[in-house]
C-alpha cells in the first residue's frame, strides 16, 4: 500500500509507482484505482465518502487523461480542480457561456436574462479577455490531464454545431477514463419547481409579462391563496 512523503504539495505530478502525498487517503485512492483498473463500474456510496478525490487522484497517478462530469460547477472548482492543481496535474474547464465577462455585465442590467441560454456574438479569439476568460480554456490548454463539465453544460454542446462545439467534441474525443459524479441524477427525469415566496424583478420594458404578473397575482389574492410574491 502506498505510503506518503513528507510535503504537502508535489512539485511534479502523480505517478503509480512513486507514494501518495501528505494529508491524503491511500486506502481510498488505492481502492478507486482497482475500480478503475476493473473498467466499466457504477459506485453506490454514502455522501462525502470522498470517492470523486479518490478517484481523481487515482487517474492522475496512471496519466490517464481524464473526463469528470458533475450537475454543479461547485464540485468541479471545489473538488476536482483544486485536487488537480494540489498534486501537479493540468486542469481544464468547460464553463458556460455565463462565465464570460460580456454577459454577465448584461444579466447585471436585465436579471430576467440570467434564466436564458445566451449565445456569444463574436467570435472569442478575436475577444480582449481571450487570454484570461475561463470559457477560452479549452482552448489554451494544450495537454490537460483533467477536464471538468456539468451535464447541462455537456448536454448543448453534443446538440449544438456550432465550430465551438466541434471543437470541444474533438478535445473529449479521446479521452481515456470519464467519471460521471453524481450519476443518479441521470435516471430521474427533471421535476417542476416552485419557489414559493420567492420576489421576481421584471424590468417596466417588459409590459406584457408584467400584465401577466399582474393578473396572476390577482387572481391568487383573490382565492385566498398566494404562492408567489412579486414586485
Amino acid at each position: 500500500m502506498a505510503g506518503s512523503v513528507l510535503k504537502e504539495r508535489s512539485t511534479a505530478p502523480l505517478d503509480l509507482w512513486m507514494p501518495l502525498p501528505t494529508g491524503i487517503e491511500a486506502d481510498r485512492v488505492e481502492a478507486a484505482d482497482k475500480i478503475i483498473e476493473m473498467g466499466n463500474a457504477s459506485i453506490t456510496k454514502p455522501t462525502r465518502a470522498g470517492f470523486t478525490t479518490s478517484g481523481v487522484l487515482a487517474a492522475e497517478r496512471r496519466r490517464l487523461k481524464t473526463l469528470v462530469v458533475a450537475p454543479t460547477r461547485n464540485i468541479l472548482t471545489k473538488t476536482v480542480r483544486e485536487t488537480v492543481e494540489k498534486w501537479g496535474g493540468v486542469p481544464c474547464d468547460i464553463p458556460g457561456h455565463g462565465m464570460c465577462k460580456y454577459i454577465q455585465e448584461l444579466t447585471e442590467d436585465d436579471p430576467l436574462l440570467k434564466e436564458l441560454p445566451i449565445p456569444i456574438k463574436d467570435r472569442c479569439a478575436d475577444c480582449e479577455e481571450y487570454e484570461t476568460c475561463p470559457i477560452t480554456e479549452i482552448e489554451r490548454v494544450e495537454h490537460f490531464t483533467t477536464v471538468t463539465i456539468t451535464y447541462s453544460k455537456l448536454e448543448s454542446v453534443m446538440l449544438s454545431s456550432s465550430e465551438t462545439a466541434e471543437f470541444i467534441k474533438e478535445q473529449l474525443a479521446d479521452v481515456d477514463l470519464i467519471i460521471l459524479d453524481e450519476a443518479h441524477l441521470l435516471s430521474f427525469p427533471s421535476l417542476p419547481q416552485v419557489d414559493f415566496g420567492k420576489i421576481i424583478t421584471i424590468p417596466e420594458k417588459y409590459g406584457s409579462l408584467r400584465n401577466v404578473r399582474n393578473n396572476t397575482s390577482s387572481s391568487l389574492k383573490k382565492y385566498g391563496t398566494l404562492l408567489l410574491t412579486f414586485k
